[in-house]
């Protein structure tokens, strides 16, 4: 999840969750929770006019990593791209092999999800 703080209303929470059931183990659940801690008593608030422009941006860097990245990207699919989050994923990549994995699994979300954003970034 992630915190975003907002000076007229307070800290607004995402909270992404996995629970196991008591009962079987075997069943995982998901959830996202959002949560707001007012910085001021209770009042009315007119509704942002902006919100639709705000965009999250997630900034990842990638060191000789395979396996975790591919589990990262479905992680990201689900919680951010169908839901069609207003979020803009920019990937810092160290190492050709690892630039390479970038850009062949961008290639395959970019066309399966064209309004998701993706930049990748060579670090050197």
């Amino acid at each position: 999840g992630y915190l975003r703080h907002n000076g007229m209303k307070g800290n607004e929470y995402i909270v992404d969750a996995e629970f196991t059931d008591a009962n079987n183990p075997y069943i995982i659940v998901q959830r996202r929770f959002s949560l707001l801690r007012p910085l001021y008593p209770s009042f009315i608030l007119q509704p942002s006019k902006n919100t639709v422009d705000e965009v999250v941006n997630f900034v990842v860097p990638i060191n000789k990593v395979t396996k975790r990245l591919e589990n990262f990207f479905q992680m990201y699919e689900q919680l951010a791209i169908k839901p069609r989050e207003n979020t803009h994923l920019m990937l810092i990549v160290y190492g050709v092999e690892d630039l390479n994995h970038c850009n062949t699994l961008i290639s395959k979300y970019s066309k399966n999800y064209p309004h998701a954003r993706f930049t990748i970034i060579h670090g050197k």
